[in-house]
């Protein structure tokens, strides 16, 4: 009880910060109905994730109420000269060294952030993986592939309208062109599903040259219904790309096996 009330707590203080909408999506979008325990379970196990995820917010926050820096100051004794770099969320950018003329090496990447997201949470450590704040543990036994997907795109889960618009949408582009399957064909019996799937989808590419900027231009970024037209395609055909990666292994393909599609 008493982590989950310095949890409410630190939530309620950040409701008018920029994260406001971050923090609400899994209290505002529930997945489908829960019993009172299994409710009371994920509000708390989503609680941590995003606490575990904004707690450099808060301490650089604090830090700066304070009027104390949130900087690394950085003194090569080569020259005498000194680097202020800024700390943000517990991670500072290690190109500010060039002005040192250094680089930073990092083997294995083990202490290096590549990146930023607000679309997953991972704590190898702790065991933990959210999407959109949600653990993954909910998404599986509760969600299902195209609601998944359509939390990731858009940063919430569907209600049952945009289920139904989104579900009618990428079920249009699910139908895998006679080339495609060709090539799927040609992998040998015992390739793995994995890499026939993502070369199947590499080669999907090129079958909409309408849609690719290298030969359009980057004005096709500029045309929303073409962009969503990509996700649907992207969507729809990666479920039946994996499907016929299945066939493919166990050598029964629809078209010749009776197998509906």
């Amino acid at each position: 009880p008493a982590e989950r009330d310095t949890s409410e707590k630190d939530t309620a203080a950040l409701r008018t910060g920029q994260d406001a909408n971050f923090l609400h999506i899994f209290q505002a979008n529930p997945p489908r109905i829960q019993t009172p325990v299994e409710k009371k379970e994920i509000d708390l196990m989503s609680s941590y994730n995003r606490l575990e995820r904004i707690v450099g917010h808060l301490y650089t926050r604090s830090e700066n109420a304070s009027g104390n820096s949130s900087s690394l100051t950085v003194v090569d004794n080569r020259s005498g000269k000194k680097l202020e770099i800024p700390i943000k969320n517990g991670v500072i950018p290690s190109k500010d060294f060039w002005k040192l003329g250094l680089r930073t090496y990092d083997p294995g990447y083990k202490n290096t952030a590549s990146c930023t997201s607000r679309i997953t949470f991972i704590n190898g450590g702790k065991g933990l993986l959210a999407y959109r704040g949600i653990p993954i543990e909910q998404l599986a036994e509760k969600s299902s592939f195209l609601e998944t997907a359509f939390l990731l795109m858009y940063g919430k889960l569907p209600n049952q309208p945009q289920l139904k618009e989104w579900v009618q949408n990428v079920m249009k582009h699910t139908f895998l062109h006679e080339n495609l399957k060709s090539m799927m064909r040609n992998f040998r019996y015992d390739a793995h599903p994995m890499g026939m799937v993502i070369s199947t989808i590499g080669a999907m590419s090129t079958f909409h040259p309408e849609a690719n900027p290298a030969i359009k231009g980057q004005s096709v970024y500029n045309d929303k219904k073409l962009r969503n037209e990509q996700i649907h395609r992207l969507i729809g055909g990666m479920m039946t790309s994996a499907a016929y990666a299945y066939c493919h292994r166990i050598g029964r393909y629809p078209e010749t096996s009776g197998i509906k599609t």
